[in-house]
């Protein structure tokens, strides 16, 4: 599509929405954002969501930014759409980010509606993501409440638990919070602790796993899949499981290559978290090949 034709399309857009064609113009904006990012573009595709009293699309839209905070209007848009969807703790954990308090005052749901919330997320069998993030229109004791109840529960996903656990560290929160690790009471302060992705040592496992299959990119994919959900099992304690994450990373290996060989302190752990994956029917574990 040539410059002329994406300039046309802006332009189609635009009149559609002075004679209130929402749909032509989401349309034309869609299409031009699928050849060519524009964050002006991003910002009135939202606003149409916002209209259409869809601001669950607006902020998927806004999700796929790989930076929302740098671009004054959209850091601003991004602010609105978390007023309109009322997510409370999203916005505490971005104040927290940035040490100030946000310029727009987000509300959080309360009372029955919140009641109803947790009520519904109970009931649950399988979690999406648009249920989890629900929890973030609840206040913020509520949500803190209500997750350290997950954190203890045997039957709550790991994947469930680790996104708390983030959530915890990315507000900020300075009390100690219990939570249950293969049938193990742990504990960890969120304010002292590093989110998921920029743990230590996860971060040694997996340039350990690039370095070893760097001549192997479809394996090491699976193995860099592998090892992350496992360290999702024992977050945010994974220090307290592996002490020594180089010993630990050639025992993954063997382990996952039926090499039955090397057996160590470390053998345990890998067939306790297996046992906890396959619990919750992740049967993640890659077959040698």
């Amino acid at each position: 599509m040539s410059v002329s034709d994406l300039k046309k399309l802006i332009e189609l857009a635009q009149k559609a929405l002075t004679i209130g064609d929402l749909e032509r113009a989401k349309h034309c904006y869609l299409q031009y954002l699928s050849v060519q990012h524009d964050i002006k573009c991003v910002i009135a595709l939202g606003n149409i969501f916002l209209q259409e009293k869809r601001p669950d699309e607006a902020y998927k839209l806004l999700k796929d930014e790989s930076d929302l905070f740098s671009d004054d209007m959209l850091f601003k848009f991004y602010l609105k759409v978390l007023q309109e969807r009322h997510f409370y703790i999203e916005a505490k954990q971005v104040s927290y980010l940035l040490g100030n308090p946000l310029a727009i005052e987000i509300l959080p749901i309360v009372g029955s509606d919140a009641d109803k919330i947790m009520l519904d997320f109970h009931k649950l069998n399988i979690i999406t993501q648009e249920d989890y993030i629900k929890l973030y229109s609840l206040d913020e004791e509520t949500f803190i409440e209500f997750s350290k109840s997950l954190l203890l529960d045997p039957t709550t996903n790991f994947m469930v638990k680790a996104t708390l656990c983030n959530d915890f560290i990315k507000l900020g929160v300075s009390q100690k919070i219990n939570i249950r690790i293969l049938g193990q009471m742990q504990s960890f302060v969120p304010a002292d602790t590093s989110i998921f992705y920029q743990n230590s040592i996860y971060k040694y496992l997996i340039s350990f796993l690039k370095h070893h299959y760097e001549n192997n990119p479809s394996k090491l994919n699976l193995l860099v899949n592998e090892i992350t959900i496992f360290c999702e099992v024992i977050f945010p304690c994974i220090e307290f499981y592996i002490i020594d994450a180089d010993k630990f990373a050639r025992c993954f290996i063997d382990y996952i290559n039926g090499e039955s060989d090397n057996i160590n302190e470390y053998t345990k752990l890998l067939n306790d978290v297996y046992a906890e994956l396959y619990r919750f029917n992740y049967n993640y574990k890659i077959k040698n090949n």
